[in-house]
């Protein structure tokens, strides 16, 4: 026969071990939500840091080829020109 006491600290007991188990669940959990979250973090930072280097490379490309394209037209207007002058 177990005393009143015995058996109060028993369910006391159980009590203890559920709240621990609770609480390691809830500390599982928040570490994978967090977790979770610094990996999205991580995709979308390196995915618009991509994009922006993307443009910014295609910006530089186009700059490069407008430039080219005006020299190319000037040199050839000065060429035309100083023909004509001579001729």
């Amino acid at each position: 026969m177990q005393l009143p006491w015995r058996r109060d600290a028993m369910v006391l007991g159980e009590i203890v071990v559920i709240a621990a188990a609770a609480t390691v669940v809830v500390v599982v959990v928040v570490v994978v939500v967090v977790v979770v979250v610094v990996v999205i973090v991580v995709v979308v930072v390196t995915v618009v840091v991509v994009v922006v280097v993307a443009a910014v490379i295609v910006l530089v490309v186009v700059v490069v080829i407008v430039v080219v394209v005006v020299v190319v037209v000037v040199v050839v207007v000065v060429v035309v020109v100083v023909i004509v002058a001579v001729a």
